[in-house]
């Protein structure tokens, strides 16, 4: 009886112990990004969001893997780097990107800095003259027009800006959209598409289908059923929505993929 007890306790500790070092090893593989470059929300940047700074100093002072990018395409179809829907806020004017030409977007004063407004052409050179990885959050809806811009014409002016990039460094490229759509006429095949939502049962189908790579999710609605499930379908994942102490650490025992951080020195902590 005893030896069957000792048996069964040594069982269980290696169960807990293989399961502890699975969990570490999945933490070493995941990948730091800063939100933003290094973050999008004011409180916490160092220099404003999805500026040449921020990405920047997100790479070569605080060492993340990567950065997420937020991606608008003006009128005469440049993709730039904005993450708000409207310009009112954050410039000296008013309106969307996409009604915009790129010339009339020079010396926007945004956010009442000095800091310019970059093309993605401009944030891929930064971030491939130095190895590193990038999240592009692609976002095609005009909200002045109610409508999305022309996906077509999207998706030629995003092959334009790769066409200089091997295929070992496009794997580097990570796009993400809520629209899967928009993902359906993406023609590139050596870049990762990955389809951001807070509906689990959907990104399994999507996944299964094909019409995926990997799923993007607010951590704030994540929990260990979810993670499960993406586990179980072998479909790999990234959080974002972390910014606090707490939310980090959370998000990390999720060992995601990729984790989308607005504290990377702190992130990193935890990673590494």
């Amino acid at each position: 009886m005893n030896l069957r007890w000792a048996l069964t306790t040594c069982l269980v500790i290696l169960i807990i112990l293989n399961t502890g070092c699975e969990k570490e090893e999945l933490k070493n593989d995941m990948l730091v990004y800063g939100h933003a470059g290094t973050s999008l929300y004011p409180e916490r940047w160092i220099y404003p969001a999805n500026t040449k700074e921020s990405v920047l100093y997100a790479l070569d002072v605080l060492d993340a893997d990567g950065v997420e990018l937020d991606v608008q395409m003006t009128r005469d179809s440049v993709l730039v780097l904005y993450h708000d829907e409207y310009l009112d806020a954050n410039s000296k004017l008013s309106g969307c990107i996409s009604n915009y030409n790129l010339n009339e977007l020079n010396d926007l004063n945004l956010y009442q800095t000095r800091f310019e407004l970059m093309t993605l052409e401009d944030g891929l050179s930064v971030i491939f003259e130095r190895n590193r990885n990038v999240i592009l959050d692609l976002k095609p809806y005009n909200y002045c027009d109610s409508a999305n811009v022309d996906y077509g014409i999207f998706n030629r002016s995003l092959n334009r800006i790769l066409l200089p990039y091997n295929h070992l460094q496009k794997t580097k490229i990570v796009v993400n959209a809520l629209n899967i759509s928009l993902m359906n006429s993406l023609t590139d095949s050596s870049i990762v598409r990955s389809f951001e939502t807070q509906n689990e049962e959907l990104a399994i189908q999507y996944f299964q289908t094909g019409s995926i790579d990997e799923v993007c999710f607010d951590a704030s609605f994540f929990n260990d059923e979810i993670r499960n499930q993406f586990e179980i379908n072998q479909i790999p994942f990234s959080l974002f929505g972390v910014k606090t102490q707490s939310e980090i650490k959370r998000g990390i025992e999720f060992a995601p993929k990729r984790i989308i951080t607005d504290n990377i020195s702190y992130t990193r902590k935890f990673v590494y």
